[in-house]
């Protein structure tokens, strides 16, 4: 009798996705956002990704999340609203992330607001 191989379960991923600044003190919410995401559900991993003016942004994060094994990620915007921004840029980096990694399934949260 063969034996069937085991299922994988998917190892899941968020990450918040925030505008950016060059300002340290704007950065510390949307870190304590995050640490606070990860205290809550430790089987799943917590990443902070910026759009521009700071690191690490959302490609950098996503190649990490996928080198370390995962393949679901979530991605959870931090804006007040349906701007451009949630609107037209994070659809744009999402479909080349999932043509970078197309065995690797993203969903998008609706924006903070």
């Amino acid at each position: 009798m063969a034996l069937k191989p085991a299922a994988t379960r998917p190892v899941r991923a968020i990450v918040f996705f925030a505008h950016g600044s060059r300002d340290p003190l704007w950065q510390a919410p949307m870190q304590a956002i995050a640490e606070h995401a990860q205290s809550l559900d430790a089987s799943r991993t917590v990443r902070l990704a910026y759009l521009e003016l700071c690191e690490p942004g959302l490609p950098a994060v996503v190649q990490q999340l996928v080198a370390s094994g995962v393949s679901e990620c979530t991605v959870m915007p931090l804006f007040l609203g349906m701007g451009r921004h949630a609107r037209e840029d994070l659809p744009n980096l999402l479909d080349q992330l999932r043509a970078t990694y197309p065995g690797v399934t993203f969903s998008v949260l609706p924006a903070l607001g």
